[in-house]
């Protein structure tokens, strides 16, 4: 057999299908481009190494035709990203690639291994090196290592193997100013505004497209894995954010962008600078973003407009006070109906992120977030079921409070993988079905969605999507009238 290429490497989105992602409401949901192997592209072939990017997800490639692709291709290095639902595809995917070409280089990373590294590199043993954290220059470094024929062992921020035994590397430090990155590779991706789109709830048009300006978060939540970011939060400047916004208007025709920063409101000198540049732009995009509730007021909300803001998504989360505190949300209800109100005010759609099933969860406290929902003046809801991922404060301890589930590929926060102590899978799934029925089969919610209809392509997704959430609900054993 024809050596492997050397210098070369294929990065790996492994395939997952909306159903398994999105459940019922796969019509609904979003396919975004993989914004890190985007960035590991743009660094590694800055430095002279080839790289191709095999998106399965978007090109809906099963694991053999993957599989088939890279081994045509012969790179020496095959780099795999992968989230907790992902890693048994991508481990699948690695095992028969090392069964074809023994001497290739499977690279793992991405949240899981991040989280999990020890376990993962001995679950997996297809992986030679897990990437721990952001991976831009690890990845660099290792490939380097490689050509030079040096040991891995200085490369900060590795897990490696040595014979049978894995040894770990010192953390690496976090990337201090993300404009010193190459911007990400799009061109790499399949084509851009055919096989990319923002969850329909987030689309004002189409070309659609999810955009990341930052990594981190501040927030202490207990649910959310900080394994990759931790708690200290980077962002590229307006001015590099606005040169990708350029590029993906004038190359691939984009007018409608999600910004999926956890908190995109968080810097506010960034904010305002952007929201100048994109007025002076003129180009009619529309935007939706993640806010923190709390953290806007209706002089900024009304410069968002302006913008091209037209929707914003908070974590609300719950509607009951004794969950929030747990959660460690640092919220109140209040907090949450007024920064509803002043972003209606300001002529902003809204829609809020609602866990059920919390740690502490009763039936009491999710007929108090029914109620709630239902109550304040939101236009959107996406309820999904509490996932304690590896890599968040809770992973550790979530046993204490009921059970879970530890099939990874099931962790995708559509499926009740944890059930707190009092409430068994049927009557939670009854209930996420009467919050659904409750919140959307009302004249109000049904109108305002038909007005925001824009072009045919989104009416056929809408009718499609209405199709699901009936689909989800017909089954409830729940009348709504009870809520």
């Amino acid at each position: 057999m024809s050596q492997l290429e050397a210098d070369k490497i294929i990065l790996v989105n492994p395939f997952s299908s909306l159903s398994d992602r999105y459940g019922l409401l796969a019509f609904a949901g979003g396919i975004e481009p993989p914004f890190g192997l985007c960035y590991l592209a743009a660094q590694v072939r800055r430095l002279g190494y080839k790289v191709e990017i095999v998106d399965a997800q978007a090109l809906k490639m099963n694991h053999a035709q993957t599989i088939k692709r890279i081994i045509r291709a012969r790179p020496q290095f095959v780099g795999f990203t992968a989230c907790t639902p992902q890693i048994k595809n991508a481990a699948y995917i690695a095992q028969n690639l090392k069964q074809a070409l023994p001497s290739l280089i499977n690279i793992i990373g991405g949240p899981h291994i991040s989280s999990l590294p020890e376990l993962t590199m001995q679950d997996y043993p297809c992986f030679d090196i897990g990437v721990i954290g952001e991976g831009e220059m690890t990845l660099c470094s290792v490939l380097d290592a490689f050509r030079q024929k040096k040991s891995l062992s200085r490369i900060a921020g590795l897990i490696c193997r040595d014979g049978k035994e894995l040894f770990l590397t010192k953390p690496r430090p976090r990337i201090d100013n993300l404009d010193r990155l190459a911007p990400p590779a799009f061109e790499l991706l399949p084509y851009l505004p055919r096989y990319y789109r923002v969850p329909v709830q987030s689309v004002y048009r189409y070309p659609s497209i999810s955009l990341v300006t930052s990594r981190g978060c501040p927030g202490r939540c207990i649910f959310c894995d900080r394994s990759v970011f931790g708690n200290d939060s980077k962002y590229h400047s307006a001015g590099f954010i606005m040169d990708i916004i350029r590029e993906l208007s004038v190359r691939y025709g984009i007018k409608s962008i999600m910004f999926e920063d956890d908190i995109f409101v968080l810097y506010k000198d960034r904010l305002y600078e952007l929201l100048s540049m994109l007025g002076r732009e003129k180009n009619d995009l529309r935007w939706a973003c993640n806010a923190k509730v709390g953290m806007v007021e209706e002089k900024l909300l009304q410069e968002m407009k302006k913008a091209g803001c037209w929707q914003i998504l908070y974590g609300i989360e719950s509607g009951s006070q004794k969950i929030l505190d747990f959660l460690n949300k640092n919220i109140t209800l209040e907090q949450i109906e007024d920064t509803i109100q002043i972003t209606k005010r300001a002529g902003i759609l809204t829609k809020g992120f609602i866990m059920f099933g919390n740690p502490q969860e009763t039936k009491e406290t999710l007929q108090e977030t029914i109620d709630f929902i239902s109550r304040i003046d939101m236009d959107d809801i996406s309820i999904t079921y509490f996932t304690p991922y590896p890599g968040s404060e809770v992973f550790s301890t979530i046993e204490d409070y009921g059970q879970l589930d530890k099939d990874w590929s099931k962790m995708n926060c559509f499926n009740p993988v944890f059930l707190p102590r009092g409430l068994d899978k049927t009557g939670l799934e009854d209930l996420l079905k009467r919050a659904y029925k409750k919140f959307y089969f009302r004249k109000k919610i049904m109108l305002s969605h038909l007005e925001n209809i824009k072009g045919l392509k989104k009416l056929w997704i809408c009718l499609v999507s209405a199709i699901s959430l009936l689909l989800l609900t017909k089954k409830s054993r729940l009348n709504v009238n009870q809520a």
